[in-house]
């Protein structure tokens, strides 16, 4: 329960900082990100780290804002470093190893793939808890006239 709670403080807090008005410190706030870092991999896309993963799979969060910490992730020393460890039954995988576990053949790995039927620009750097991961589905967009094949990871959401 503490974990949850201190994840949802910190997302809140987080995706907050842009939230500030009327003043100078909104370009402050809008310069100040969050690198996170997940069993070693690096999210460094808000949104894509809370898309991706269950709250109820950390096992440890910490904070890291010194600048000794920062400088040996980041280029820039206003990220705030965020090491998360998931619990020991959790992995973290990349799109090959996602599609590996549900067994798509290679002749459909060139399609065009979609994360709850959104699509998604970059597979390279995809990566996705192994409980957040439900199924990956071939599917069909069809537009009356062609029906275009693509792959559509299923979550959790």
């Amino acid at each position: 329960m503490r974990h949850i709670l201190l994840f949802t403080f910190l997302i809140s807090s987080i995706t907050g900082f842009a939230q500030i008005t009327n003043d100078d410190s909104t370009s402050l706030a809008k310069s100040k990100g969050s690198l996170y870092i997940v069993n070693g991999i690096i999210f460094g896309d808000n949104n894509a780290f809370k898309r991706l993963l269950d709250i109820s799979d950390i096992e440890d969060i910490k904070i890291l804002k010194d600048s000794t910490s920062t400088a040996l992730f980041c280029r820039r020393p206003d990220h705030d470093i965020i090491l998360v460890v998931l619990k020991n039954n959790v992995q973290v995988l990349s799109f090959v190893q996602l599609l590996n576990k549900f067994k798509i053949k290679k002749k459909y790995r060139q399609y065009p793939v979609y994360l709850d039927s959104q699509p998604i620009v970059n597979v390279k750097d995809f990566y996705i808890s192994s409980s957040k991961a439900l199924d990956v589905k071939l599917d069909y967009l069809d537009d009356g006239i062609n029906k275009t094949p693509y792959l559509n990871i299923v979550t959790n959401k």
